[in-house]
């Protein structure tokens, strides 16, 4: 596993996906195999934590649970197609597959 943080700019230049302008900490996780997880806890600026959990299901599939563990209210929104749709729960789960 590689962690590292780069400019936007230079997170382009070397392939990596790539969201807004600002600093860009790269997390490679390529190695995960099958039927493993791997979590990652940020601390957050207010002091609590978020955490992800990659679990791959095989090479082209698996999930990432999202957890905000703080006080207060909490929720998701989504957009599509410029619509957005809110979700209110405690964890969430993003699926991907090819």
């Amino acid at each position: 596993m590689s962690i590292f943080t780069v400019t936007r700019e230079k997170a382009q230049e070397e392939g990596h996906a790539c969201f807004n302008n600002g600093l860009h900490t790269i997390v490679e996780l390529d190695h995960l195999e099958k039927g493993s997880m791997h979590t990652i806890s940020i601390k957050l600026p207010n002091g609590q934590y978020l955490t992800t959990c990659i679990i791959p299901f095989d090479g082209d599939s698996g999930t990432i649970d999202f957890k905000y563990h703080g006080t207060g209210e909490q929720r998701v929104i989504g957009f599509r197609n410029g619509k957005s749709e809110e979700i209110k729960a405690d964890l969430y789960t993003l699926e991907y597959r090819e």
